[in-house]
C-alpha cells in the first residue's frame, strides 16, 4: 500500500467517524436518493459525477470562507484583551483550523488505485464517496455558520464593550 493510501485511509477514518457521530448516515442517504430520484441526469453514474463536481465547487468557496475566517480569527486572538477573549478566541481559531482539515475530504478525489472493472462496483464507490461527501458538507457547512457567529458576538464583546 502506498503511504499516500495509508495516509488518506486513516484521514478517511477520521473524517467519517466525526462525520457519521454528527449527522444520520441514512439522513443522508435519503437525501441523496431523493435528490437522484427528480434529478433530469438519466444514469446514476452521470448524476453522481455531477453532485460531485457541485460538492467539489461548494467546498472550494467554504475552504476560502474558512481560511479569511481562520486569519480573522487569528488577528482578533491577537487583539483580545482579556484572558479570556484570549481563550474564547483561541477556542475559535482551533475551531476554524479543525474545519479546514475536516472539510478538504471533500476535495478528496475518487480513490483511482482501486480496480473498476465492474461498472457496479465503479458506480458503488462514486455513491458512496458522493454521500460522504455530502455528509461532510453538511456538519462543515453548519459547524461554519457555528464558528462565524461565535466569532462575530466574540468581538462585539471584546472590541465594542
Amino acid at each position: 500500500m502506498k503511504i499516500s493510501s495509508r495516509i488518506f485511509s486513516i484521514y478517511d477514518g477520521i473524517v467519517s467517524k466525526v462525520t457519521w457521530a454528527m449527522i444520520s448516515y441514512d439522513r443522508v442517504e435519503k437525501t441523496v436518493d431523493a435528490d437522484r430520484k427528480h434529478s433530469p441526469l438519466e444514469s446514476a453514474i452521470e448524476y453522481y459525477w455531477h453532485t460531485a463536481g457541485s460538492n467539489f465547487n461548494r467546498a472550494s468557496t467554504l475552504m476560502s470562507h474558512l481560511s479569511i475566517m481562520t486569519a480573522v480569527s487569528i488577528f482578533a486572538f491577537s487583539e483580545a484583551t482579556s484572558t479570556l477573549g484570549r481563550l474564547l478566541f483561541g477556542l475559535d481559531v482551533a475551531l476554524y483550523i479543525f474545519l479546514v482539515l475536516y472539510t478538504a475530504r471533500t476535495l478528496k478525489s475518487l480513490n483511482v488505485e482501486k480496480d473498476y472493472s465492474e461498472i457496479q462496483s465503479y458506480e458503488h464507490e462514486l455513491r458512496t464517496e458522493v454521500l460522504v461527501k455530502h455528509g461532510v458538507a453538511q456538519v462543515s457547512l453548519a459547524l461554519t455558520i457555528l464558528a462565524t457567529f461565535v466569532l462575530f458576538v466574540l468581538s462585539v464583546f471584546n472590541f465594542v464593550i
